[in-house]
């Protein structure tokens, strides 16, 4: 006994729903700073407090870094999934959609962040002290925490500009000796073969 195929409805019905990006990474925002020694230093009223103001920050930024890494101008999930092309083709997107998902990533790549750059913000972020609420303890030591992963990203930073700046330099140098080799081989065989360094390789014999 043959059975006709199920409709096609049915494996729309067994397809997964989509995949709640943002949830997903807010959950993996808050499993990082639980990694963080400094949140082992702070009560847990004030972790819960500072979790709730910081993590959704670092899932977005999370997003937006990820998709700046895949070279996208809008943010972009894993899946492909872009939340600025929902909706019909032809509706017109406003200001705050471009806002939300395409001037973060431009600002990102204008910048052009690095991973470093971009771990070292995110801990800037999870030790954000300028919140009502925190108790002063709390401020304290995120604060002195937050200076000292600042005081990293401007070293680095700092690094990579002079490395940046060496290597333009040895560019530069690259050129000019590129450029005045022809003129400076005839000078030294001239200043070779001339009487004065005759007599001075004479004297020395």
């Amino acid at each position: 006994m043959k059975h006709s195929p199920p409709d096609s409805l049915y494996f729309e019905e067994l397809k997964p729903s989509r995949r709640h990006w943002l949830v997903t990474d807010f959950v993996l925002a808050i499993e990082v700073a639980k990694a963080l020694p400094v949140y082992e230093q702070i009560e847990t009223k004030d972790r819960l407090l500072l979790l709730e103001f910081v993590g959704l920050i670092n899932a977005i930024l999370l997003q937006t870094y990820y998709s700046y890494e895949q070279n996208s101008d809008t943010i972009k999930a894993p899946d492909g999934f872009m939340p600025i092309k929902t909706g019909p083709k032809d509706r017109p997107k406003n200001k705050l959609e471009i806002e939300i998902f395409c001037r973060s990533v431009e600002t990102l790549r204008r910048v052009g962040i690095n991973r470093t750059e971009y771990v070292l913000l995110q801990a800037i972020i999870y030790c954000y002290f300028a919140i009502d609420g925190l108790s002063d303890q709390a401020r304290s030591i995120l604060q002195k925490e937050q200076e000292k992963y600042t005081l990293t990203l401007l070293r680095y930073m700092q690094n990579q500009q002079l490395l940046l700046m060496q290597k333009n330099v040895r560019k530069i140098l690259v050129r000019k000796i590129r450029a005045v080799i022809p003129y400076g081989c005839v000078n030294v065989r001239k200043i070779l073969c001339g009487r004065s360094m005759r007599n001075f390789f004479s004297a020395v014999h």
